[in-house]
């Protein structure tokens, strides 16, 4: 593989990651990511839609080669950055902060002051857990090391393997990645809904409500309509009285499922790009 794969932050990291769930997109996943949501993700891996690193994120990685030389003073272990694959998963990977060189000791090091607080009390937040969940997965392994560090000491928490959540882990981004091969969005969350507060859009809505519903009023009494004249012509067409009620016969549809020649044929290579579409949907008051 090219080393600019195990580079982490480069073009050619971020490419793969598109292409692959990682430890950090557990968390996503799971609904429990205070950052991202699952239809955010969804759209990243697709390319629809592209995540920035903040200053602040990259300030702390940054800060992350003192923290694997501090830990190691402490453990008398030397780590380096690694991505790593999932022995039979294909699509599920990790980059760890730190692995030795026997792939026994992994270690996941958070740089900043609410996570050290927290590691302080012994505690680390749960899309944490669900990411070294899934680094031990993809590793094999049963703990490994969070290592909170605040530019000059560290808080060491050693993270047991849970197999529970693990196996939860592998149904929920198995059920994601089937969602990306097959172009199939997750549901929106409120997390995903930008509230719109404007007059300008309460009045556009109320607007469009109104009408909405007039406009179904009257398709109702279209469609009785149109049924009372089909039955009144029969198997016949007909018109009179300004209107015209014709008989068609067409042709059914295809069922290519049941074409021999297209079994186990890749359909997907045929399929168009995406079209951008858009619902709107009247919400109860």
């Amino acid at each position: 593989m090219n080393d600019k794969f195990q580079e982490q932050g480069s073009q050619e990291w971020h490419e793969l990651r598109k292409r692959h769930i990682g430890a950090s997109d557990a968390g996503i996943i799971l609904g429990i990511s205070p950052w991202k949501t699952k239809y955010q993700l969804f759209e990243e891996k697709l390319g629809i839609t592209y995540s920035c690193e903040t200053n602040n994120l990259q300030k702390y990685n940054d800060m992350e080669p003192a923290a694997r030389e501090h830990f190691k003073n402490l453990m008398g272990i030397e780590v380096k950055p690694k991505v790593m694959f999932h022995p039979k998963i294909k699509y599920m990977m990790a980059s760890l902060d730190g692995l030795s060189e026997d792939g026994k000791t992994a270690l996941e090091i958070k740089c900043g002051e609410a996570t050290y607080k927290l590691a302080v009390a012994g505690k680390v937040p749960e899309h944490y857990n669900a990411q070294m969940q899934h680094q031990m997965a993809v590793l094999g392994l049963k703990s490994m090391f969070y290592f909170c560090f605040d530019g000059s000491t560290g808080i060491m928490l050693e993270i047991e393997r849970n197999d529970d959540m693990i196996e939860l882990i592998y149904r929920e981004e198995q059920d994601f990645w089937n969602r990306v091969q097959n172009f199939d969005p997750p549901a929106l969350t409120n997390k995903d809904l930008v509230n719109m507060d404007s007059l300008e859009w309460k009045q556009t809505a109320f607007e469009y409500i109104n009408m909405k519903a007039l406009r179904e009023k009257y398709e109702r009494e279209e469609d009785i309509l149109k049924q009372r004249l089909i039955d009144l012509a029969g198997s016949k067409s007909c018109k009179g009285g300004g209107v015209q009620v014709s008989r068609y016969i067409r042709k059914g549809n295809i069922d290519y499922a049941v074409i021999p020649e297209l079994q186990g044929r890749d359909l997907e290579i045929f399929r168009k790009k995406p079209l951008e579409s858009w619902r709107i949907t009247c919400q109860n008051q």
